[in-house]
Formats: C-alpha cells, structure tokens, sequence
C-alpha cells in the first residue's frame, strides 16, 4: 500500500470515528432551537436475545449497519407489565406507570396531558419550530393511551396496519419533513402478532423482525437520498419482549435500544426503559430533570462538561474581504497538547463549525486542544477554495503553537461527509498542485491515526463499531510524512477544479 492511500485510509478512520455534533446536550431550560431530525422506531414485541441471535447470523443487515457509527444498549422494563401499551407509555414519556395511569393493556387510562415527547418537544420550541409524526401498525392499544397527545401530532397514522404500509407512511413523513427540524415515531406491530400467532422460536417471528430491518433499510435510503442522513438520530427499540418459545409475553421484561447516535454510551449495566424517552430529549437539548415531572430515567449519551477555555467566530484568515473563523476549545491542563482539527460537512454548500462542537470539547476534555472551523462554501467559492481554507486553519494552529500549548508535531484532523474529503486532502497533496492558497508558508501536514480496541464485555453479535469508545478514542501520532499525490498515481482526476 502506498504512502498516500494509507494517508487515506488514516483519514477516512478519523472521519468515521464520530458523526454527530449538535451543541452541548443541555444547559438547563429550553434551548433555543432544536437540532435537526430525531427518529424513534418501535419494533414491536421484539425479544432481545432473539434479536441478538439474528444479529449475529447476520439477518439484520440494516440494523447492523447502523450501529457501526452507534451504539447497542440492553435496557429494562422494572414497574409495569410487558405488553404494548404500558411499554409505550414510558418509551414515549419516560415515566413509570404511577404517574401515567398506564400499568398494563387492561389497567390504563389515557396518558395525562402534556407528558409525551411529541407535547414536551411542541412546548419547548413552538408549533412551527418543531414537526412531529407518528405512525403505527396497532390501533387500539396506541390510540387508547395517545388520546390526549393527537393535538401535538402533525402527521399521524395510529392504524391496524402491516409493515409495508407503516414504511411506506413513514417515508412520506420523511419527504414532508426533510426542510424541517422534526420528531417522527414509527411502529412496526408485525414481530408482536406473529409470535402470538406462530410463537418465539418458528420462522414467522423471525421472518416478522426481518421484515421491520428491510424498512429501516429503506428508511435510512431514503435519509441519505434526501441529504439529512448526516443530521438523523435513529433511534430503535422495543415495548417489551417476548417468553422463550412462548406465544406470550407475560414475563419479558429484557428489551434493548440501538442507533447511529456515535454519543450514546455501552454500558455493563442495563439501563431502565424510561432511559429511551430521557435520551431523546438529551439530544434535542432538554435536560430530562429541568422537565415538570422530571424524568426518573437518565440520558445514555454521554456527558459534556465545562473547559477552562473556550473561544468561538475567532478569524484565522481573511481572504478576497471573507473572514473565516473557527471555534477554539483548549484543555485545563498544561501542554504541549496534541490537537485536532474538526472539518464540517454539508456537500461543500452548507454546515457550520458549530456540528463538531460536542466532539471538541470532548477531546479538549482529555487532553487535545481542538478547533472547529468554517471555510468558504460553493458555488458562490468554488474548488479549491475550500482546500485551501482548510490548510490555512492547520497554518493557523501551527503558527500559534507556543500560545495555545500545542505540540506542533502532533496535529491530526477529523471530518464528516465534505469535511471528511476536507481532511483526506491534507494528507494526500503536498504543494505541488496548486491547492495551497495564500495562508503563509508553514505546513499544513497533518498526521493522525485512530484505533478502535476490541472490547470484550460486548455482545459477540453485536456489529463491530466504528466509533471508539471512551477509553479509545484518536491519538495524535508524532510526526510528518512527506506524501506522494494521488493525483500523479491516477487516482484523481486531473482537473479537479472543474468539481464544485
């Protein structure tokens, strides 16, 4: 392999490394605005450890898949009967049944106003700035305890319906919603009536949560077809589980949680499913304790604390009258540091330097002075002028070095999507083609590797994931490496500036 594909490949493991950045989590209060788009995702009546054997057959591509950047969390049910309704209660408020009145499938009322996710996230961003949806594959069971919530719902189908037309409902939501921050919930009830009709252990069942993995495929094709799978928390679960080899689920209170949310923390220790609705609202920034009641769950993203310094919109380059800034997070302790350079997305048009906040101040946390940084957009700037911008932030760093106690030798970059092209583009140019730009004459040379240690206390099952854990997160390498162009190997095309 040469010199340059490994720069690549180095690159490119830095990308996945993280792809989420939406602010801090919560500071209190109502945030200002919400983030972009939440998925929730009901698999009805799913046990957990069927669902890990199909996992490790491989018969769930798609769920698979979106663990790799994600994570998978065992949860558990501990205050109210395993069955749909009462499962659903506190998956979409977080609250045991003592306050929602919803103890079993015969012993409910409708949930008490105001307590759902779809009502919270209404009242903390206003009926315009938030869209809600949900979609389901029972009737009676969700429209019994929803009653109260219909109001809050913009788009819903609470119907007796099948798989294929629960998916196809919700990639309609998807298209009504792709240009608005939106909250969308989708229930899937095939896995639930097959296993009462045919049992846990027959082929029904499995074919039944196959099917529900065929429509998260879809759902996530049709995420990136619309440009905002980058923006797209996806979150599925279950409302219960289900008696080994039974046609019952008297007594299944294992269940389980997996996403691409690269935040949300793999724990030893189950955690409790009111945890479910405390996440979601974690992520759209609400503190689940700041609500009235508060929530009894905990969020499982991980946290994000205070640093000693953090500077935002500081200019690192003017050109052609454009100042370009970037956001500087420094950590509490003495350098020199390793640092990173966080490099957004958005096709080379669009992102802020804002998406990478959380993940830079998570690195500053353990040591590495971090910068996000924002660049000049097409098509009103054109390639290279990206390129070049980017360099010119890693010139920038360097230059202030000593100032901010940065190892100048130990500078590695990260990005997503455009940024992730951004970040391969310092390691595989060296000078020679044109791509420099005007930021002065230091290096703009990055060098970083990312390693992912295998973790033993994980489910053998469960997809290897892309996104290192707390204790294996990215480590600078020491170092530069003059770089071959791929360009005079072939594997660009010559004449890039013709690209946006």
């Amino acid at each position: 392999m040469s010199r340059a594909w490994r720069s690549v490949v180095l690159s490119l493991l830095a990308v996945l490394a993280l792809g989420w950045g939406w602010g801090t989590l919560y500071g209190g209060g109502a945030p200002a605005s919400p983030p972009n788009h939440v998925v929730l995702i009901s698999w009805d009546g799913v046990q957990r450890e069927h669902l890990l054997d199909l996992l490790g057959r491989g018969n769930l591509p798609h769920l698979s898949d979106l663990m790799v950047d994600g994570a998978f969390v065992s949860l558990r049910i501990t205050d109210h009967a395993t069955d749909t309704k009462a499962g659903h209660a506190e998956m979409l408020t977080g609250l045991g049944p003592e306050v929602t009145g919803v103890y079993s499938n015969v012993r409910f009322r409708a949930i008490p106003e105001g307590l759902t996710l779809f009502e919270r996230l209404k009242a903390a961003f206003g009926e315009e700035g938030i869209a809600t949806a949900a979609v389901t594959g029972k009737y009676k069971n969700l429209s019994e305890i929803l009653a109260n919530a219909k109001s809050a719902i913009d788009k819903g189908s609470i119907e007796q319906v099948e798989a294929d037309e629960v998916g196809a409902l919700a990639l309609q939501v998807l298209d009504a919603y792709q240009d608005r921050p939106f909250f969308a919930f989708f229930h899937f009830s095939d896995p639930d009536h097959a296993g009462h009709a045919r049992g846990e252990n027959l082929a029904e069942y499995e074919q039944a949560i196959e099917a529900c993995d065929r429509w998260l495929g879809e759902i996530l094709a049709r995420l990136r077809a619309l440009g905002i799978d980058d923006r797209t928390l996806v979150y599925v679960n279950t409302d219960h589980g289900f008696d080994e080899g039974s046609r019952r689920h008297s007594d299944a209170p294992e269940v389980w949680l997996a996403s691409n949310d690269a935040l949300l923390a793999e724990s030893e220790a189950e955690g409790d499913q009111k945890d479910v609705a405390a996440t979601v609202l974690a992520r759209f920034g609400i503190d689940p304790t700041s609500v009235e009641p508060p929530l009894p769950g905990r969020s499982l993203v991980k946290t994000v604390t205070a640093l000693a310094a953090v500077e935002r919109d500081l200019v690192y380059a003017t050109v052609d009258g454009v100042d370009l800034e970037l956001d500087l997070f420094r950590p509490t302790s003495a350098g020199p540091h390793p640092a990173i350079v966080f490099v957004h997305g958005g096709g080379w048009q669009a992102g802020d330097k804002a998406n990478w906040a959380e993940e830079a101040q998570y690195f500053a946390e353990k040591g590495y002075v971090a910068i996000s940084v924002n660049y000049r957009l097409a098509p009103e700037h054109p390639f290279p002028a990206a390129v070049e911008d980017t360099k010119a932030a890693v010139r920038w760093l360097r230059a202030h070095a000593e100032e901010l106690g940065v190892d100048p030798e130990r500078i590695g970059a990260m990005g997503g999507s455009a940024g992730g092209h951004l970040v391969a583009m310092l390691g595989v140019t060296d000078g020679s083609e044109g791509l420099e730009g005007t930021s002065g004459d230091l290096s703009r040379r990055v060098r970083a590797g990312q390693g992912a240690l295998p973790d033993e206390r994980r489910d053998p099952r469960l997809p290897a994931s892309r996104v290192p854990r707390a204790q294996d997160r990215l480590s600078a390498e020491a170092g530069e490496d003059r770089l071959t162009s791929p360009r005079r190997e072939g594997v660009m095309p010559r004449d890039t500036r013709t690209r946006p």
